[in-house]
């Protein structure tokens, strides 16, 4: 529990004023002092990322892969449709996927890395039906 640092009152966490002497009430200022103490009483929700040595193994395959592939990166319309759906997900933690420990700029542009929970998988460029444009 966050404490006023005037009366040491325990703070209304829906507001972040202290009800006793009014500190942090709008247009103090002191509100921005108890916002920020009592954000640090609120516990992080982020997604938990794997261990060190589980990241390590799964960028070591993933890089492996990448170069056994030729370093074939994913067209652009691709690599945006992978980060749209990359946004909406739950295991999307800052910039990086909480399932494998990837940053996920990088990843979604690796033709040869998929989704670790099967949201999008490996690219396969296709040479369509003329065989050169890449057009159906």
């Amino acid at each position: 529990m966050a404490r006023c640092k005037n009366c040491s009152a325990v703070l209304n966490c829906k507001t972040c004023a202290c009800k006793a002497c009014g500190l942090g009430e709008y247009g103090s200022n002191e509100v921005e002092e108890v916002i920020e103490a009592h954000k640090k009483q609120i516990p992080d929700n982020k997604p938990k990322m794997p261990s060190m040595f589980q990241q390590a193994k799964n960028f070591t395959k993933a890089v492996a892969k990448h170069t056994m592939n030729g370093g074939l990166n994913v067209p652009k319309n691709v690599k945006e449709s992978r980060m749209d759906l990359c946004s909406g997900c739950e295991f999307l933690s800052d910039d990086r996927c909480s399932k494998c420990g990837c940053f996920v700029d990088s990843k979604t542009n690796w033709a040869s890395e998929s989704c670790p929970i099967g949201k999008w998988a490996t690219y396969k460029p296709s040479r369509g039906k003329c065989g050169k444009c890449g057009r159906k």
